[in-house]
C-alpha cells in the first residue's frame, strides 16, 4: 500500500478483513500492514507467511502480444485481474494480498482488491500517510497526491522507510489506489531507495497493463 511498495507491499487501510502490503503492510479501513516492505492501504493484520501459489496464466510472449515492453509478461491472476510483471518475478499470496517479487524480493509488486471505503481512495491514502510512522520504522518523505487512472479518480502515495530486518537498508514505495468494478483496487511496488527509478518503471508498466476481467 502498495512499492512495498512501499510496503509492497505499504500498509494501512483496511476494513477488518482486507489487507495490502509488501511483506509488511495491509489495507481495509485506512491503515497499512506492519513492517510492510510493500504497500497497500490496510490495517495491520500481523505478519503472515507468504505462500508460493499456482502460477498465474501467462500470455504468449511480450513481443508477440505487443502489449507490454520486452522483459515483461502479462499474467492473468487467479485473484481476478491482469497485469504485467517483469520476467522472472514469482507469485505469492499473503494476508489477502497478491505479490510478484524478484529473486531475493529486492523488488516487490503488490495488488489487493478490497471493499470500497467511504473516504474513497484518496482519503484512504491520506489516512495511510498519517499513520505511516506507526507502521513503518523510519517513515519519511511521505506524500499523497490526487491523480487519475484510466479516467478514474485515484490517490497516489509515495514514501521512504527503513526497511525490514532482511531488506538491507531503506526502501521506497509507490502506491496507487482507485475504485473500479465495485472494488477499491490497490497496486504498489517496493524497492531499495537506490533502485527507485527502475521500480517506478516496473510500477508504470504494471499499471498500464492492469485490467479486470471483461474490462
Amino acid at each position: 500500500m502498495l512499492i512495498g511498495g512501499a510496503g509492497a507491499g505499504i500498509a494501512v487501510l483496511l476494513m477488518n478483513g482486507s489487507g495490502t502490503g509488501d511483506g509488511s503492510d495491509g489495507r481495509g479501513r485506512p491503515s497499512r500492514s506492519q513492517q510492510a516492505s510493500d504497500a497497500g492501504p490496510t490495517r495491520p493484520t500481523g505478519p503472515g507467511t507468504a505462500k508460493p501459489t499456482a502460477p498465474a496464466t501467462s500470455s504468449p510472449s511480450p513481443g508477440a502480444t505487443g502489449k507490454v515492453p520486452a522483459g515483461y509478461r502479462l499474467v492473468s491472476d487467479p485473484a481476478g485481474f491482469v497485469l504485467a510483471v517483469p520476467d522472472g518475478f514469482t507469485r505469492t499470496y499473503e494476508n489477502g494480498r497478491v505479490y510478484y517479487s524478484s529473486q531475493g524480493k529486492r523488488f516487490r509488486i503488490g495488488v489487493q482488491l478490497q471493499e470500497r471505503v467511504p473516504e474513497g481512495p484518496l482519503g484512504a491514502m491520506r489516512t495511510a500517510d498519517a499513520e505511516g510512522p506507526v507502521h513503518y520504522p523510519g517513515y519519511r518523505q511521505g506524500q499523497v497526491t490526487e491523480t487519475t487512472h484510466n479516467g478514474l479518480r485515484a490517490g497516489r502515495w509515495e514514501f521512504v522507510w527503513d526497511g525490514g530486518a532482511h531488506d538491507g537498508g531503506p526502501r521506497y514505495t509507490y502506491d496507487l489506489s482507485w475504485d473500479e468494478g465495485g472494488k477499491m483496487i490497490d497496486v504498489w511496488i517496493s524497492s531499495p531507495v537506490g533502485s527507485r527509478t527502475e521500480a517506478e518503471r516496473h510500477f508504470d508498466t504494471a499499471l498500464d497493463a492492469f485490467r479486470l476481467p471483461g474490462a
